[in-house]
């Protein structure tokens, strides 16, 4: 199953939902598509609009796939599971983001851990193609856990 995942964001992506149902409808891959704020309702995928953390968390792990918005949460969650992501950033003139997410997809593809799906034609091609599902493991690290645990027992300490 290829999960889809439009995020929280308050803009909808109809756009990408949209190309996703098609390639269902076309290819018979299974997909689920946690649609957010997005207005279109897809026919050919099962779906639904908010998902709970557990809920997600569930998804990531059944999936074998994903394709996401170009979010930082999103991407942050998906990389650390090892498994190909598609990524197609919400643009701003379309009335998607409200932030460019293009910059941060194109470094992680040129990192090799992530696909970045520039034009929506693309999508079903690299879907198809078992050698856009090869990704190099991710061993980024971040300080960010341990700045907020220490943060966090800061707090706790000064109570």
């Amino acid at each position: 199953m290829i999960f889809v995942t439009v995020g929280t964001a308050n803009k909808g992506f109809d756009r990408l939902l949209r190309e996703c149902d098609q390639i269902a409808q076309r290819t018979g891959l299974e997909f689920f598509a946690q649609t957010g704020s997005s207005e279109f309702k897809p026919q050919h995928l099962a779906y639904q609009a908010w998902l709970s953390r557990d809920e997600m968390q569930q998804y990531y792990q059944r999936a074998s796939a994903f394709i996401v918005h170009g979010g930082f949460g999103t991407l942050s969650e998906t990389l650390k599971l090892g498994k190909p992501i598609f990524v197609v950033p919400r643009r701003l003139e379309d009335s998607e983001a409200v932030n460019n997410q293009a910059d941060l997809v194109i470094k992680l593809h040129s990192l090799g851990l992530i696909y970045h799906v520039d034009q929506l034609t693309q999508l079903e091609q690299v879907l198809l193609q078992p050698e856009a599902h090869q990704f190099q493991l991710n061993t980024l690290t971040s300080t960010i856990p341990s700045i907020l645990e220490s943060y966090v027992n800061q707090l706790v300490r000064h109570k």
